[in-house]
C-alpha cells in the first residue's frame, strides 16, 4: 500500500499534459504554477500516512517475534543447534 501511495505522488505530477496551460488563475498565478506547488503538502501528507503505515507494520512484526509464534533457532522445535 505504501509504495502505492508513494507511486501517486512521483507519478501524477510527472504527467504534464494534466497542468500544461495557463487557467484557471489562482491568485494571480497560472495553473501551472499553483498545481505543482498543491503537490507539496499532497505528497507531504502521503508519505505521513506511508511512515504510519511502515511504523505499523514494523511494530506487528516485532510483537510477532517476541510473543515468540515463530520457530526460534535453538529451543527445540527442530530449528538451529542444539
Amino acid at each position: 500500500m505504501s509504495g502505492i501511495l508513494l507511486a501517486i505522488g512521483i507519478i501524477v505530477p510527472l504527467i504534464v499534459p494534466l497542468y500544461a496551460h495557463a487557467d484557471p488563475h489562482l491568485g494571480g498565478m497560472p495553473f501551472f504554477y499553483w498545481y505543482q506547488m498543491l503537490w507539496v503538502p499532497i505528497d507531504a501528507a502521503l508519505i505521513g500516512i506511508c511512515y504510519l503505515l511502515m511504523t505499523r507494520e514494523d511494530r506487528r512484526r516485532r510483537e510477532v517475534l517476541k510473543t515468540g509464534t515463530g520457530a526460534q533457532p535453538g529451543t527445540g522445535d527442530g530449528g538451529g543447534a542444539k
